[in-house]
């Protein structure tokens, strides 16, 4: 069955308790999955069916503490001890089926879940931040078992761009790119708008207008958390001394509807 990437869901989750939506059903489910997990485990025959159930059950408890955490129903502890437990059974499926794919991709799922809550959902701590290579590790392993899992791509792409490894992260959206041509295109044009960010930052102008250069040329429209590049291009076009490229990059960014700082405009009109 197919499921969200982490970041959208925890994206719908704050977005419906802004409208004032309690979720009581989305705690039902996890927990449904919790118990659906433990009845697996004990009628299981055989090693292959009860890791299943030690995957379905650890997905549950990762599953509820995030939401739980989400909407601050549960403290520190509570969600250290579902994410404990989450661990134990995950650990237990790989025990009981160490070729299974499908377990190393859940457990990567639980892991990058936890480091993801550091920076973008504000209610982890940086102690999680151990989980991002731990989400990498997993999501390799579960393609090297299995090479068609998809989202393990994706998902490993994520994590090597968090961990700026983003020769790697490229590869991994290239090849998303083949099975899903928008995610894959959003994906690359995010990621080269961030390292060019970072190069900017570095004063790395030559480089960095190359990859906003990679990022524009995708032309791909994403949500409003996405980086945009036409602005930073337009800097760093002026920092190469290069006005004329600043003011078509400003020209394409307001044909397009792309915000221009307004700093970056007044340096603009200083020199025309």
């Amino acid at each position: 069955m197919h499921r969200l990437a982490p970041f959208v869901v925890v994206i719908c989750l704050f977005a419906l308790a802004g409208c004032g939506w309690g979720g009581s059903s989305y705690l039902s489910q996890y927990q449904a999955r919790i118990e659906d997990g433990s009845r697996v485990i004990e009628s299981a025959k055989d090693d292959a069916g009860r890791a299943a159930g030690y995957t379905e059950r650890a997905r549950g408890y990762a599953e509820r503490a995030r939401y739980s955490r989400v909407f601050k129903l549960i403290d520190r502890r509570e969600y250290d001890r579902l994410y404990a437990q989450a661990l134990t059974d995950h650990e237990a499926a790989i025990r009981l089926d160490p070729q299974g794919a499908e377990h190393f991709a859940a457990r990567g799922l639980t892991y990058h879940e936890r480091a993801w809550a550091v920076a973008q959902d504000n209610f982890g701590s940086p102690a999680d931040e151990q989980y991002w290579p731990l989400a990498a590790q997993d999501f390799t392993r579960a393609v090297e078992l299995d090479g068609t899992r998809e989202q393990a791509f994706d998902m490993r792409g994520i994590a090597r761009q968090h961990l700026r490894d983003y020769d790697g992260a490229v590869a991994d959206y290239t090849r998303v790119l083949q099975s899903d041509p928008r995610l894959g295109s959003i994906r690359l044009a995010d990621l080269y708008c961030e390292r060019g960010n970072l190069r900017l930052g570095a004063h790395n102008y030559t480089d960095a207008a190359a990859d906003y250069e990679r990022s524009v040329a995708i032309d791909m429209a994403t949500d409003g958390c996405s980086c945009d590049p036409y602005s930073p291009l337009a800097q760093t076009y002026l920092e190469l001394g290069d006005d004329d490229k600043g003011r078509l990059t400003v020209q394409r960014a307001q044909a397009r509807g792309h915000w221009i700082a307004p700093e970056v405009l007044a340096r603009l009109k200083k020199t025309s």
